[in-house]
């Protein structure tokens, strides 16, 4: 990708977290307990998460609900995609990219409903403008802003190997 499109696409996401104009509207089904991890790694001037997710046995994932890698900026958080289970019980894994100026959004959480966050990532900058990612908790302000309804944009990130 080149150095244009990577303006291009954090632009984008600039866009997206000031409050440009909202899309349709997909209502967000969600299982109501989950367990997961997400770990994220940096390169190529973006941020990839590599996760997995999992209903709890007393919430298996019905037909039509989802989870997703939920990005927050200073005043709310959005999902970018909302991905499906694999199966109504078991562990889904995925993978997610994201290109961005890394102060156009403060964080990211694997997210099982839009206030239920299982693993957290701050997003900061280092001197020379490339990404440094840190663990958070799942309370941490950063975190607890109100999530938007999907689709944000879904372009932004894409979910290349979810099974």
């Amino acid at each position: 990708m080149t150095r244009h499109a990577y303006v291009l696409l954090g632009a984008l996401v600039g866009v997206l977290l000031v409050g440009a104009p909202a899309a349709a509207e997909v209502e967000w089904r969600s299982v109501s307990c989950a367990t997961g991890a997400m770990t994220a790694a940096t390169g190529g001037g973006g941020i990839h998460v590599t996760g997995w997710i999992q209903p709890c046995p007393e919430s298996p994932a019905a037909q039509g609900e989802t989870f997703a890698v939920t990005y927050y900026g200073a005043e709310f958080g959005a999902p970018m995609e909302l991905l499906a289970y694999a199966t109504p019980d078991g562990r889904t894994t995925f993978e997610a990219s994201l290109y961005l100026r890394t102060y156009e959004v403060a964080a990211m959480c694997l997210t099982f409903s839009s206030s239920g966050r299982l693993s957290c990532l701050s997003i900061a900058g280092d001197d020379a403008g490339e990404p440094v990612i840190a663990e958070i908790p799942t309370h941490d302000p950063l975190v607890t802003v109100p999530v938007r309804p999907y689709p944000v944009n879904p372009i932004i990130v894409a979910c290349g190997t979810c099974v």
